[in-house]
């Protein structure tokens, strides 16, 4: 994706569940020399940060990995954000597991918002809320939309 060559800092969500995987993508952008942020769950707050990934890795909330050392990066020099979700539509909106972790840290957020999702999880629209932050491109195992 050409978008992902300019990056500097990617932030880029750790596969759990049924997810699609970006161990791949995380080791390639990696190699190509961009600095990559992974979200750290905190529980009690219901917020996510973004600490640098390292390689390092432990089970965190909800058994998600996440950085044994929690290098915080400030979401101001993060170019991109990679999102999970449940769903996505062609309008960018996105149903996420429900807690808000995702909706919170975009409220703030001012880079890139990459959905990724299987083919099945697209929509051609799905119910949001006035809270819900649209991502620009969703990406599937078939093609790239930019919303």
């Amino acid at each position: 994706m050409p978008l992902l060559d300019t990056a500097k800092t990617v932030m880029c969500y750790m596969s759990a569940f049924n997810e699609p995987r970006t161990d791949r993508v995380i080791a390639e952008l990696i190699k190509n020399g961009v600095r990559v942020a992974v979200p750290v769950t905190d529980t009690d707050t219901k917020t996510i940060t973004p600490a640098l990934y390292t390689g390092e890795l432990k089970r965190g909330a909800y058994g998600i990995y996440e950085p044994e050392d929690r290098i915080a990066i400030d979401p101001n020099n993060i170019d991109i954000a990679v999102i999970p979700g449940i769903a996505f539509d062609r309008r960018g909106t996105r149903i996420g597991f429900g807690a808000g972790y995702y909706d919170r840290f975009l409220a703030g957020f001012v880079g890139k918002k990459i959905g990724i999702c299987y083919e099945l999880q697209l929509y051609d629209e799905i119910p949001h809320d006035e809270h819900d932050i649209a991502m620009d491109t969703i990406v599937t195992e078939r093609k790239v939309y930019d919303i």
